[in-house]
């Protein structure tokens, strides 16, 4: 009987994989992630309202960057508030080490992985003074803190909090003098701040004992947990965005003195004997040009009216092929899974027969 009830379970695990398997699924296509992502232009914030259920966990960390372009030109202060609001910060408290104790390593790592404002932010000159005058500006008491209604801001709060905290414990070995001293003044502000607190919120915002630089070289970009090969991707990829802005901004530059110089052109004034010899054959001319860039409009038009049938051609065989193949999938698994339980009956039945 136990036998039987192995290959039983073993049968309806089979099933279960098959059934899965045949599910058909809707994938995120990269051009979907980059259209959510032209929200940041409008908005200097984090998209909003995302189907959780179309996008997977790393579309969404993706869609949490600004594009690169945009990330480039913001300020330290603007990327450094936008820092404290990530999304993601409510990790920084779920993550322990073999001895029971919070291990905020672990989304340091993270974030410097994951996150290109807090990467940018640590390779900018001022970046890492911006990200401690936020913390420093931040007024969290354990008094303010009730006041808030929503749990959402509350938690966003305590986490914000918890992170500008940790961040100079974390990060002080990578501190200039004067960041050193600016930290400095900020544990003494916050200690008068956090003296009124119970033990549950001291337990998190244990104010570090930190050292002053030790003269040592620090590199300019200040990350902590990511390898050689890491940053240099990263600072390839951020190279490259600067380098499509400068050619589009030289490009802007290039324009504007031709239309000007054209303006000019244009503007300057004949003698009454040009005015005279010229009219005629302007008329003459202007028809003439007139009529060519309505036939080369028209042509254009056409062109366009093709492509857009070529396009409509080419879109409706994919999603009949994607319709098709979820089709063929759903059968093979239902099929696959018949003939398990089929097989497992038969199996069933001709032990019974023995016994």
């Amino acid at each position: 009987m136990k036998k039987n009830v192995k290959w039983i379970f073993a049968g309806f695990a089979c099933l279960l994989t098959c059934f899965l398997y045949a599910i058909p699924t809707d994938a995120t296509t990269p051009e979907e992630v980059e259209e959510v992502k032209e929200e940041w232009y409008d908005t200097h914030y984090y998209p909003t309202d995302l189907e959780k259920k179309k996008y997977n966990f790393f579309e969404i960390l993706d869609i949490w960057n600004p594009p690169l372009d945009l990330l480039l030109s913001m300020p330290s202060e603007e990327l450094a508030a936008l820092m404290q609001e990530h999304p993601t910060m409510g990790q920084i408290s779920n993550y322990y080490s073999t001895d029971g104790t919070q291990d905020y390593t672990t989304y340091f790592g993270f974030a410097e992985i994951n996150s290109d404002i807090f990467y940018e932010l640590l390779r900018r000159e001022d970046g890492i003074t911006c990200l401690l005058e936020e913390y420093r500006n931040s007024g969290v008491t354990e008094e303010n803190l009730k006041e808030y209604v929503s749990p959402t801001e509350y938690f966003q709060r305590w986490h914000t909090e918890t992170f500008g905290c940790q961040f100079i414990r974390y990060y002080a070995h990578l501190f200039t003098q004067e960041e050193y001293e600016l930290a400095c003044q900020i544990i003494e502000e916050k200690k008068e701040q956090y003296a009124s607190m119970s033990d549950t919120f001291l337990y998190y915002l244990d104010l570090p004992e930190i050292e002053p630089p030790s003269g040592e070289a620090v590199g300019s970009i200040r990350t902590d947990y990511l390898f050689p090969e890491e940053i240099q991707e990263r600072e390839d990829r951020l190279a490259e965005a600067l380098l499509q802005m400068q050619l589009k901004e030289s490009n802007l530059q290039t324009q504007a003195p031709e239309t000007e110089e054209g303006d000019l052109q244009t503007q300057a004034p004949e003698t009454e004997e040009g005015d005279l010899q010229t009219q005629a054959p302007e008329t003459e001319e202007s028809d003439l040009q007139t009529q060519a860039p309505e036939t080369e409009e028209n042509g254009s038009q056409a062109e366009a009216s093709e492509m857009a049938d070529r396009d409509a051609e080419g879109v409706a065989p994919e999603t009949v092929e994607d319709g098709s193949r979820n089709k063929r999938m759903t059968a093979v698994g239902i099929i696959a899974g018949m003939v398990c339980v089929a097989g497992g009956a038969a199996f069933i039945c001709r032990k019974k027969n023995r016994n």
